[in-house]
């Protein structure tokens, strides 16, 4: 036997509820004519409390009947024989499909990556009577809301992941926490591996720096060399508004940026300004400014939140404090120091006819995380491939094989959140019908016993 619905038995306590009324409860007292009294002084009856229970039987089936109410709610299933073999043969998969750039390579036999993994998870799918497929860029992050979506199967449970498993993408501690009665199937995508050569440009001074990286299967060489032409048409995009006594530590936060890889930024009428707490006209863009309304915004906003340089550098930094309060209507708080002081909040504006995203730091210019956060930026709005993902290492063949596990054979229930709707499957319809069957008996209980205790002689 199973419960479905474990905290309903909280509903116990109302068991208490009859015997404290059947203790507690006033009863009238009937008048019964004396001969030899007729002449006495009427007198007001009063109401007896009865000091000790009566009527066992009433009570009794005014009790079971709260209990058997209970014991429905709690949605008790019986696991037989036949149900625990049906169960072994029904599957829920969750199936998680990586599509990081790493995985648009030519595979083996010529084709895409991506194409042989789609291939593959659709496969997974049909062999599984309940299924659902997440595409993701970053397969680690997709574990805990797969695992959710199982829990609140009826079924067996199975993960399976169909990817490259780059170093990186997918380890043992990403699945350390999923339970063990959840079955793991990693079936990796045959991407062929090669050297990777890569080249980025960004501004140095008044010069441009253009940075040449190799990759192969055993070292990663980088040269640099710096040119007198600059390009300056991609890093439109990021405008950063300072104060006007701030353009050398603007000048050496833009050289740190570079020293963390430059990106390449597509075409685009779409603007960034980062506004410092020095900027003059803060406060007034702040009034001007509206809610993140374009697709775009909260795609910047979400890569942000993933940037690991970025979130290193925010947990210690201290907040400046000016007149910019998160209370305002358009400003949305992104991130957080580790005192809960707002460090980065957004809203929206449009300047020249395009929209615009505003991003107001609460940090100096002067910090370590001014670099950190302008290197975020360019990188969430950049069209270059992330440089993790010309890594040719890949997850051995033997570890794939040892993190995976089979289903458990019987199924039992992985609902965490009791208010998950439960399967569908349940024995509490019968418990239901009892329910029925004892109000019956206690209706017919109470018209038909006598009750000795409410004649009084007055």
């Amino acid at each position: 036997m199973i419960w479905q619905n474990p905290l309903a038995w909280f509903g116990s306590l109302f068991l208490a509820v009859p015997i404290l009324l059947h203790m507690l409860g006033r009863h009238r007292s009937r008048v019964q004519e004396f001969p030899s009294l007729r002449f006495l002084t009427t007198t007001r009856l009063l109401p007896a409390r009865r000091t000790r229970i009566s009527d066992w039987l009433v009570l009794a089936s005014r009790t079971l009947t709260l209990l058997l109410a209970v014991l429905a709610l709690a949605q008790p299933l019986l696991l037989t024989h036949d149900r625990e073999r049906a169960a072994s043969r029904t599957l829920a998969r969750a199936i998680i499909l990586d599509t990081s750039a790493s995985m648009l390579r030519g595979s083996t036999n010529g084709e895409r990556g991506i194409v042989l993994a789609r291939r593959e998870a659709r496969a997974l799918a049909q062999g599984a009577q309940t299924s659902v497929v997440i595409e993701t860029a970053s397969p680690a992050l997709a574990v805990r809301g797969a695992i959710a979506w199982l829990n609140t199967q009826p079924s067996r449970a199975e993960l399976a992941v169909v990817s490259d498993f780059q170093i990186g993408t997918l380890d043992k501690a990403d699945l350390a926490d999923i339970p063990t009665s959840v079955g793991i199937r990693l079936r990796p995508t045959p991407v062929a591996v090669g050297d990777s050569v890569f080249t980025s440009t960004a501004p140095f001074g008044a010069d441009a720096l253009i940075t040449r990286t190799t990759i192969t299967s055993d070292q990663t060489s980088v040269d640099w060399r710096r040119t007198a032409t600059v390009d300056s048409g991609p890093r439109a995009h990021v405008e950063i508004l300072v104060g006007t006594k701030d353009s050398v530590a603007l000048d050496v936060v833009r050289r740190a940026t570079v020293t963390l890889g430059g990106a390449t930024m597509p075409a685009s009428r779409d603007v960034i300004a980062l506004v410092y707490p020095a900027h003059a006209a803060r406060r007034a863009l702040l009034l001007g400014a509206h809610p993140l309304h374009a697709p775009w915004m909260t795609h910047v906003i979400a890569q942000l939140l993933t940037d690991s340089l970025l979130l290193a550098t925010v947990t210690d930094v201290a907040v400046a404090t000016d007149s910019i309060t998160t209370a305002h209507a358009a400003v949305t708080v992104v991130m957080r120091n580790a005192a809960g002081g707002a460090v980065l909040l957004a809203a929206g504006d449009s300047i020249d006819g395009h929209n615009r995203l505003l991003l107001f730091t609460q940090f100096e210019l002067a910090s370590l995380t001014s670099p950190a956060l302008l290197h975020a930026i360019e990188h969430a709005v950049s069209n270059a491939t992330p440089l993790r993902e010309y890594d040719p290492a890949r997850v051995t063949a033997d570890s794939l094989r040892k993190w995976e596990r089979a289903p458990a054979n019987i199924t039992r229930p992985r609902v965490t959140n009791a208010w998950v709707a439960p399967p569908t499957e349940s024995d509490g319809r019968w418990v239901w019908l009892a329910v029925l069957m004892m109000l019956g008996v206690e209706s017919w209980l109470r018209r038909s016993r006598p009750n000795a205790s409410r004649d009084v002689i007055a």
